[in-house]
Parts: C-alpha cells; structure tokens; sequence
C-alpha cells in the first residue's frame, strides 16, 4: 500500500527537508530571541523595554510552537513506520489504492491511465493514440516485455509486478512510415 511517510528515497528526502527546516526556524527563533533580550537589557525608555518585551513574548512563543511541530513531526513520522498502526491504516485508507495501469504515449496523442483496479480485473486497454509519421503496433508492458494490441482485454495478475509497486506500466511501440507510403 502506498504511504507518504515509506521509506523510499523521494519521501525520505521531504522528510529531510522539512525537519531540517523545522530546525532552522527554531535556531533563528532561539537567536532573534537572543537579540530581542540583549536589547531589551540595553533599553533606556520604559516603552523600548516594553516593546523588546512584547518581541521577545511573540518570538518566545514561535520558537515553541516551531518545537512542538519538530516534536510532533518525529511522532508522526516514527508512527507511520509502523505498518501495523491504526494511525498508517487509516491514512493508507485515504491514499489512492490498488493498481494502477500507467500509459507511455511515446510522443503520441495522450490517453487515460487507469487505477483503483486489483488483482484478477480485467481492463480494456486504452485505443491507439497516433503520432504523425508512425504506426501504432501496440503497447510493450515494461514488466514482462510483453506486446498487447490496442483495446484488447488485459486481466491485472501477480506476475505483472516484478518491483512491488502495483503499477503495470504501457510503452507505445511505434514503427516509422515509409517515406512514400
């Protein structure tokens, strides 16, 4: 099933990012904090202390926040590993599932993908999209090198998912058209 917290690389990398961002705004916080106090020590006015003060409250506060979201996002993201916990089902019941039957025109005239589909459906494959100077002679399943013909029955099986991502996906085989055909 799909997750946005797994561990593959595109996700591990946001994840990265946002954390180290989280990080970044608590360290500005923590240090524009640190101005505000120098110069809430070195006002000489009562409304310069007062208004060093409020600055202070506010970063204070932001600084708390920005922690509170780092904590939460280490529960959250540590909790979504777990595959069995009702918090990753419950997401993973909000995520598009199933299989997916993704079209690579090649350059031709676009087509829909399907999805939502599991394992013994059977589809009608998309029709022959058409691209100027070629012939459409079917579609390559990247799996199984497999050639199937434009509009013909497809039945989704286990053996169509040789890397685990429930996705078959449909490359455009196209021959040239000769010059003075």
């Amino acid at each position: 099933m799909p997750c946005f917290f797994c561990s593959n690389v595109d996700n591990l990398f946001n994840k990265i990012v946002i954390f180290s961002n989280l990080i970044l705004l608590a360290a500005a916080g923590v240090i524009y904090a640190i101005v505000i106090g120098i110069r809430f020590v070195k006002a000489e006015d009562k409304s310069g202390r007062d208004e060093a003060k409020a600055k202070l409250l506010y970063t204070m506060i932001g600084v708390g926040v920005t922690l509170v979201l780092i904590a939460f996002f280490l529960w959250l993201s540590m909790l979504l590993k777990d595959k069995d916990s009702s918090l990753n089902k419950e997401v993973n019941n909000l995520l598009p599932t199933g299989w997916s039957v993704v079209y690579d025109e090649d350059r031709g005239s676009s087509v829909s993908d399907a999805s939502g589909l599991e394992i013994g459906d059977t589809i009608t494959l998309a029709k022959a999209p058409t691209k100027e100077g070629f012939t459409f002679k079917g579609w390559k399943n990247k799996e199984t090198d497999a050639t199937l013909e434009a509009e013909a029955k497809y039945k989704i099986a286990e053996e169509d998912d040789k890397d685990g991502d429930e996705k078959i996906e449909l490359v455009a085989v196209w021959e040239a058209v000769a010059a003075g055909s």
